[in-house]
C-alpha cells in the first residue's frame, strides 16, 4: 500500500516520454474503434489493451484523459510489482532479507520512475514477477500444475507486452525449471513454454491476419533496422560503457557492491537460486549492449534480482552485532539520501509541471497558424499541443543517406514556395544527424534565422534524469 500512494502522489502531469504518448493515443484509438492498434516495434498489444482498459474504467468515472489513465496503469502495476517482488525474495531469501530488498526495489529512481507515466515497463515487470512467484510456488511441489500454468500465463501476458523481454528472460525461467526439488519432466517443462508461447502468440494475431498484416511488418522491419545496428568495436564499447554508467547511477556504487557481496554470500550459502538470479541479471543486462539504443530502461528487468541479492547483503550485516547493523542502516540511509530523495523530488517537479507540454503552448504561440515544424521524434508532442502540422525529416543514429535528404528537400522546397512559413527546433537541426550530415545540408540549402527559445525536457536518458535546457526555434528560409 505505501508503494501505490508514493507512486499515486508522484503520477506525472503529462506524458513524460514520446512512448508514453503514443502509448496514450493507441489504447485511446483501440477504446474507441473496437480494432487493436500497435505501436513501434513489436507492437506492445497487450500494453494497449491495458491502457485501454484503464481508460474505459476512468471514462465510468467522467475522467476523461487518456494519458492520466495510462499513467494510472503504470502506477498500478508497479505497485503491485513490489508486492509480487517482496513474495519472490522471501521466498528466494528469508523475510529481513526480503524486507530489506523490497525497501531498496521500490525506491530504486529507475523503478519508481518508471512507474509513474504510462509506458509498457511497469506492466511488463508486474507479469514477470507474478510468473516467477507461482513458478517458486510450484518448484515446491511436483504436482502442482495449477501453478506452473499461471506462471506460463503471465509469462505469456510479458511476451504480449514485450516481446523482447521474454525472449531474453527465457534462458533464465528455463533455468528456474531445471533446479526444481524434484526435477520436473520434460513435458511439463515443454507445456511451461507451449502455454506462454501461445498466450503470447494470442496478442500478435490481430496484427498479421488482418488487413494491416503489410504496414505492420513494413514498420517492424524499420525497428529492427534502427534498434540492431551493423556492429563495431566502437560502438560496442560506447554501449558497453553506457549501460555500466547507467547501472552505477541507478544502484550507487555503494548499492552495487551491496548487490554483489549479496550474490557471494548465497553463493557461499549453496542457496538453489543463485545460478537463476545470475542469470536474470547477466543475460538481459549484457544483451542491451548490442542495441543501437541504450537507455536505462533496459535496467529495470537487472534491477530485481540485484535488489534480492542487496536485501540478502543487509540482513547478513544487520544480524552480525552493533556494528554491523549499523553498517546496514548507514548503507540504507546513503542509497536513501543519495539515490531516493533526488528522484522524489524530480518526480515532484513532473508530478506539477509538464515542461515538454508547455514548451509545444509555447511554440504554438509564437509561430503563425499556418506555421510548419520540422523536429525530431518530439513531433507528436508539437503536432497535439502546439497545434501545427510538421514535415518529417530523415533521422537515423549511424548515416543520412543523400537520397533521403533529396527527398526531405523536395517537401520542404514546396512549402516554402508555397509561402507556408517553416521552423526548426534546435533538437530538429541538430539531433539525429550523425557525422553532422542534416545540419550541414541544412545549412548549406537555407538561412535558418533564430525565433526564440522556450525551456524543454529531454526524456532518452530515463525518467531518473533531468535534463531541462532551452530548446531554440529558428526560421527556415530560402537561400
Amino acid at each position: 500500500m505505501g508503494s501505490f500512494i508514493l507512486r499515486l502522489l508522484l503520477i506525472s502531469k503529462g506524458p513524460f516520454s514520446i512512448d508514453c504518448f503514443d502509448l496514450a493515443l493507441k489504447a485511446e484509438k483501440t477504446y474507441s474503434s473496437g480494432q487493436l492498434q500497435y505501436m513501434f516495434g513489436p507492437g506492445y498489444p497487450f500494453a494497449i489493451i491495458l491502457g485501454a482498459m484503464f481508460i474505459w474504467l476512468f471514462n465510468a468515472f467522467n475522467i476523461s484523459s487518456p494519458i492520466f489513465a495510462v499513467n494510472m496503469m503504470s502506477v498500478v502495476t508497479g505497485s503491485l510489482a513490489v508486492f509480487f517482488f517482496y513474495r519472490i525474495s522471501e521466498s528466494i531469501t528469508d523475510q529481513k532479507s526480503a524486507i530489506f530488498g523490497t525497501v531498496l526495489f521500490s525506491l530504486n529512481p529507475i523503478v519508481l520512475g518508471y512507474s509513474v507515466y504510462g509506458t509498457s515497463n511497469a506492466p511488463t515487470l508486474l507479469w514477470l514477477c507474478v510468473s516467477v512467484y507461482f513458478l517458486i510456488i510450484s518448484r515446491e511441489n511436483k504436482d502442482s500444475l495449477k501453478n506452473l500454468l499461471l506462471s506460463a500465463v503471465f509469462f505469456g501476458l510479458l511476451g504480449g507486452t514485450r516481446l523482447q523481454d521474454m525472449i531474453f528472460l527465457s534462458i533464465p525461467i528455463a533455468s528456474l525449471l531445471f533446479i526444481s526439488k524434484k526435477a520436473y519432466r520434460i513435458r511439463r517443462i515443454f507445456v511451461f513454454f507451449l502455454t506462454a508461447v501461445s498466450v503470447s502468440i494470442l496478442f500478435y494475431l490481430p496484427f498479421v491476419l488482418t488487413d494491416m498484416r503489410i504496414e505492420y511488418l513494413s514498420q517492424l522491419t524499420r525497428f529492427r533496422a534502427l534498434n540492431v545496428p551493423t556492429y563495431s568495436w566502437d560502438f560496442t564499447k560506447e554501449s558497453f560503457f553506457k549501460i555500466h554508467i547507467y547501472l552505477l547511477n541507478a544502484l550507487l556504487p555503494i548499492g552495487l557492491i551491496t548487490s554483489l557481496y549479496g550474490l557471494f554470500i548465497l553463493v557461499r550459502n549453496k542457496n538453489p537460486f543463485t545460478l537463476f538470479l545470475l542469470l536474470w541479471f547477466f543475460i538481459p543486462f549484457e544483451i542491451t549492449i548490442r542495441f543501437a539504443t541504450t537507455y536505462s530502461r533496459y535496467l529495470l528487468i537487472p534491477i530485481v534480482p540485484l535488489s534480492i541479492a542487496a536485501g540478502a547483503c543487509l540482513s547478513y550485516l544487520f544480524s552480525k552485532g552493533r556494528i554491523f547493523k549499523m553498517a546496514s542502516i548507514l548503507i540504507l540511509c546513503r542509497i536513501f539520501y543519495f539515490s531516493f530523495l533526488p528522484m522524489y523530488k524530480l518526480l515532484d517537479f513532473r508530478h506539477h509541471r509538464s515542461v515538454i507540454i508547455e514548451y509545444c503552448k509555447w511554440i504554438n504561440g509564437i509561430t503563425e497558424k499556418n506555421a510548419f515544424m520540422i523536429s525530431c521524434d518530439d513531433r507528436s508532442f508539437i503536432n497535439h499541443y502546439g497545434d501545427r502540422e510538421i514535415i518529417s525529416r530523415p533521422m537515423d543514429s549511424f548515416h543520412i543517406s543523400r537520397e533521403q535528404l533529396e527527398e526531405f528537400k523536395t517537401r520542404l522546397d514546396e512549402k516554402l514556395e508555397e509561402g507556408y512559413p517553416v521552423y526548426i527546433t534546435a533538437i530538429g537541426l541538430y539531433d539525429y544527424s550523425p557525422n553532422g550530415e542534416f545540419t550541414s545540408f541544412m545549412e548549406l540549402h537555407y538561412r535558418i534565422k533564430y525565433a526564440g527559445k522556450g525551456l524543454y525536457e529531454d526524456w532518452h536518458s530515463g525518467a531518473e534524469d533531468r535534463r531541462i535546457f532551452y530548446n531554440s526555434l529558428y526560421k527556415v528560409t530560402k537561400k
